[in-house]
């Protein structure tokens, strides 16, 4: 799976992107780790020790964050991912580079990006390395040309 490119056409690139089938049960919220980098970038952690979260809340001893879950698009459609932080992220949804707000990105600028998907579970992981004391992230939804919403409501995990 791919992001659609004006300059490389491809046939599929309106196609919709397809869900997984998901047999466990699933909590609402994200599984999510918390720990610490010391490089430029952002990397994995190398340890997982998943704890569950309702929403975004960025807090922990250590600068990074690993959240990842699985999101719930109602019904087939284009959705609109919009992403804002005050330190670096990295936005995945199944193997996709959804947003990447690593290197070269302006701290506290909107990035959005739109996929066509189907409805169902679509698997999401969102890499944060924070930069500041008062680290902040906003992560929303929009279908069609819907208002934004907050993605925390669409996500389950799991754990």
């Amino acid at each position: 799976m791919r992001l659609a490119n004006s300059s490389a056409v491809r046939p599929y690139d309106d196609a919709l992107i397809p869900s997984v089938i998901i047999k466990e049960t699933l909590t609402r919220g994200w599984n999510f780790v918390n720990y610490e980098v010391n490089t430029d970038w952002i990397s994995a952690p190398q340890k997982n020790i998943l704890k569950i979260s309702k929403t975004l809340n960025l807090k922990g001893k250590n600068n990074s964050f690993l959240y990842s879950g699985y999101l719930n698009i109602p019904a087939d459609g284009n959705y609109t991912f919009s992403l804002k932080t005050e330190g670096q992220a990295f936005m995945r949804l199944h193997d996709i580079a959804l947003i990447d707000e690593d290197s070269n990105y302006q701290s506290g600028t909107l990035k959005s990006q739109t996929l066509n998907l189907s409805k169902g579970f679509h698997p999401i992981k969102l890499y944060i390395k924070n930069s500041t004391s008062t680290p902040f992230v906003q992560l929303q939804l929009a279908e069609q040309n819907d208002t934004p919403k907050d993605i925390n409501q669409f996500i389950f995990s799991n754990k």
